[in-house]
């Protein structure tokens, strides 16, 4: 029996921490009434480099490559059918990657961040481009309505879209402002999904699914098959989009978005994979036609399981990330050595 200054899996008795060997995994103890503290390992994340992320922009950055590298896969599926926004946005982000890159690892070390905030550079980077003449920026911002007449009437005859980019820091604020206190309402949505502008995803921008949106904009509703599957889910897709701005759980990823994705031409592309975060089975089912097309049969298979180990890593980082400054003070990067990893 050991004695009160001995020590186990890095703790005494006492419940003090006590310095563990270097190859050993950093551990949070979880509390339960009555119950023995239990250690258990943290999911060790690396941090994103702005190296990497350069060269990534540099070689592949029309393809919208380092978007993906950063977990931005609304703007990489956006910049790979838009040739980085016509190569306006390809080289507006050479200059702004350390800001992305640091913006990410600040969010990735702290999920309990709940709403993604909207930034001003990426509504300029839209705004500037080609594409801001037909009012990509509003959708970014969620003002749907300016959106969709911007397409019909090209920014307003131009002049709505000058004045946008002196206005553009107020859209940006206001929209911020009101990004968790906006209802989405399930007759809006209809309107929005049973009209000719439901092939171009008027109903996923409008409950701010920017992904889906730009993937169905640029593929008439994934071939109108996507849209008429969306006929029977928008009462669910609403309840999902109220309950995640009041939950603050807008990361987490559901099966029948992941089998749209999976469809094809999509899945053979791995468009699922990016969905899903795993960013290098993308890229090679993008390569490979989806490892010559038995990859993708396998993936339409064990999808319900891909979608459940995301979202069980993503609870994990979160109750990480609440006990993390609580219980392990001397680690406050985040970064665990020789942990399992997640997403």
């Amino acid at each position: 029996m050991k004695g009160q200054g001995q020590t186990e899996n890095g703790y005494n008795y006492a419940g003090e921490q006590t310095p563990v060997q270097d190859n050993a995994a950093v551990v949070v103890e979880r509390y339960g009434p009555g119950l023995p503290r239990v250690p258990f390992p943290l999911p060790a994340y690396r941090k994103k480099s702005v190296i990497e992320a350069y060269l990534l922009a540099v070689f592949l950055g029309p393809l919208g490559a380092h978007h993906f590298y950063l977990r931005r896969p609304g703007f990489g599926i956006l910049y790979f059918f838009t040739f980085g926004l016509c190569g306006c946005g390809y080289i507006f982000d050479l200059f702004r990657i350390p800001c992305l890159v640091n913006y990410t690892n600040k969010r990735r070390l702290d999920e309990t961040y709940s709403v993604k905030p909207k930034r001003l550079d990426d509504a300029y980077s839209l705004c500037l481009s080609p594409f801001g003449i037909l009012g990509f920026h509003h959708f970014y911002l969620r003002n749907h309505g300016l959106g969709c007449l911007y397409i019909f009437t090209l920014g307003l005859f131009g002049i709505g879209w000058i004045l946008d980019i002196c206005l553009l820091p107020y859209h940006v604020k206001k929209a911020n402002k009101h990004i968790e206190e906006k209802q989405c309402y399930i007759w809006e949505a209809y309107i929005f999904a049973f009209s000719p502008l439901g092939l171009l995803g008027a109903h996923h921008f409008y409950l701010g699914r920017i992904l889906n949106g730009i993937l169905y904009f640029f593929t008439f509703g994934c071939f109108g098959l996507g849209w008429i599957i969306d006929w029977f889910r928008i009462s669910t897709l609403v309840k999902r989009t109220n309950r995640s701005r009041l939950l603050g759980d807008s990361e987490r990823k559901y099966l029948d978005d992941a089998y749209i994705f999976c469809l094809p031409p999509f899945g053979i592309l791995g468009i699922h994979h990016f969905y899903l975060h795993r960013i290098g089975w993308g890229i090679l089912h993008f390569l490979t036609f989806g490892v010559f097309g038995i990859g993708w049969l396998i993936d339409f298979c064990r999808l319900p399981w891909l979608v459940k180990d995301f979202n069980k890593c993503l609870e994990e980082r979160k109750l990480i990330s609440t006990h993390t400054h609580q219980d392990v003070p001397n680690n406050p990067s985040g970064n665990v050595p020789n942990a399992g990893k997640c997403h």
